[in-house]
């Protein structure tokens, strides 16, 4: 589903953890064999760090976490496989800026106010 959208934008329901340590955060995707009916993925993000609202913040320096902000905006710049494990995704985001994020929330509430509204008739 995501391949089809290269471009487009993701936002996660809930804060999202995350590290700058690559070897920390690859055992949290898994290997992708455990469950056929999942697939695992690995988040590699670009943030621009010079931005003034930033909604991410580092909440533990031993482990190099980062933590996202609900609902924050990210565009899907690219998606393949690791090329040391073929069984897991690796998808690359963009943290996009607070307009990004108001427009994305603007398609989406339009998207779904059009889905009622077919619904309704």
């Amino acid at each position: 589903m995501l391949l089809n959208n290269i471009g487009g934008f993701i936002s996660m329901n809930s804060f999202l953890s995350t590290t700058l340590v690559r070897n920390l955060a690859l055992p949290f995707a898994g290997d992708g064999s455990s469950s056929p009916s999942f697939e695992s993925v690995l988040f590699q993000i670009e943030c621009d760090i010079s931005k003034r609202n930033k909604p991410f913040g580092s909440t533990n320096t031993s482990e190099s976490e980062v933590l996202f902000a609900i609902g924050t905006v990210f565009r899907i710049e690219n998606i393949g496989k690791l090329e040391d494990n073929n069984k897991v995704w690796l998808i690359n985001l963009v943290l996009e800026d607070n307009n990004e994020n108001e427009r994305y929330m603007k398609e989406l509430i339009a998207s779904n106010m059009t889905m009622i509204n077919t619904y309704r008739q």
